[in-house]
């Protein structure tokens, strides 16, 4: 796999993804591709960044999201990887990954988590979501594409950027497993966060991620989301017994270091919220305080700042294309070339 990509291929892809859609649809049976709606939920907020994650789905409102289905040419049926973005929306991150997967002949679902709610960006915090939306959207996309003829249901995975990784991650606790997923119901057979926003939130039932594998991929580098946190996390589930998750670090790469959206080494998102000196810790009443304060987690505490430094780096981004082949070959349990 190669780094030179033309940046006019994920602009193509990035204007079919946001093509015209039809209306909602429950079974991918008729085996189509493209461009899908689907229903999921909106969760209402509460006074924090990320908070009501104990809300009830009776509160929440239904929504219609939509989302880009990919198979590849041939005939029989393919592994799926389900792609979650980060708090921009779709990037040439999520296509161009779709592209690597689609050479891989892996099936993707590009989930849109924007377009049907009225939001732009949540980088800057203008807007918000509650994060028990985003892993509603996971489970309800999962439970559509294993309706399709062409996907092998034992076999999808699912990979999520910054706030999609944090999804990616959540989706794999027990408090939201089961939540939306019964026994015969399909399971992701693995979860692929790339620096996942988790460095700064400590949710109740963090440490039961279930027994299928987790691996995180992290810019060293990284001053949104930093390496510490993460890498401690990891360690103090590994510590536990929980040998199923890790982590691959990157020396030198920043937020987003897979999105080829320019050459840049490194860049300045002055006006990204960023979290990254707070610990906000969970409530059993589903509120988030910081650990620090014992504050209410808001917008103006003293931890929080503006500023993150974002950048493509290409070194990264090849070895994270090895590493990511190497782990679904692993989890699919069949070579890709």
């Amino acid at each position: 796999m190669q780094t030179a990509r033309p940046i006019l291929i994920a602009c193509a892809l990035l204007i079919a993804a946001g093509a015209a859609v039809a209306k909602p649809v429950k079974t991918l049976d008729d085996g189509r591709a493209g461009a899908v709606e689907f229903e999921s939920l909106t969760f209402p907020m509460g006074s924090g960044p990320v908070s009501g994650l104990n809300v009830a789905d009776h509160d929440a409102k239904p929504v219609v999201v939509s989302g880009k289905v990919t198979i590849p040419k041939g005939a029989g049926r393919v592994p799926a990887v389900i792609l979650l973005h980060g708090c921009s929306g779709i990037t040439p991150v999520q296509t161009m990954w779709a592209y690597e997967l689609d050479r891989l002949k892996i099936a993707t679902f590009v989930v849109d988590a924007f377009d049907g709610r009225g939001i732009r960006e949540l980088c800057t915090a203008r807007q918000r979501l509650n994060g028990l939306s985003l892993v509603a959207d996971a489970y309800r996309a999962l439970d559509l594409l294993a309706t399709h003829p062409r996907i092998d249901r034992t076999h999808i995975a699912l990979m999520g950027f910054s706030m999609g990784g944090r999804t990616a991650l959540w989706a794999s606790y027990a408090r939201f497993r089961t939540r939306w997923s019964r026994p015969d119901d399909a399971q992701f057979a693995a979860y692929l966060p790339f620096y996942p926003a988790v460095s700064w939130l400590r949710i109740r039932g963090d440490d039961d991620v279930g027994t299928r594998p987790i691996r995180i991929f992290q810019g060293a580098a990284d001053d949104w989301t930093p390496l510490g946190p993460i890498d401690g996390y990891v360690t103090r589930l590994r510590n536990a017994g929980h040998g199923n998750i890790s982590l691959i670090a990157y020396e030198g790469a920043h937020h987003g270091f897979d999105n080829p959206r320019g050459a840049y080494p490194s860049a300045r998102y002055a006006d990204a919220a960023n979290p990254s000196r707070c610990i906000f810790v969970e409530q059993a009443n589903g509120e988030l305080l910081e650990a620090e304060t014992g504050r209410p987690a808001s917008l103006d505490l003293p931890c929080l700042s503006r500023g993150a430094t974002t950048g493509y780096h290409p070194q990264a981004y090849e070895k994270a294309l090895v590493d990511v082949k190497a782990f679904l070959s692993e989890v699919f349990g069949q070579s890709f070339k």
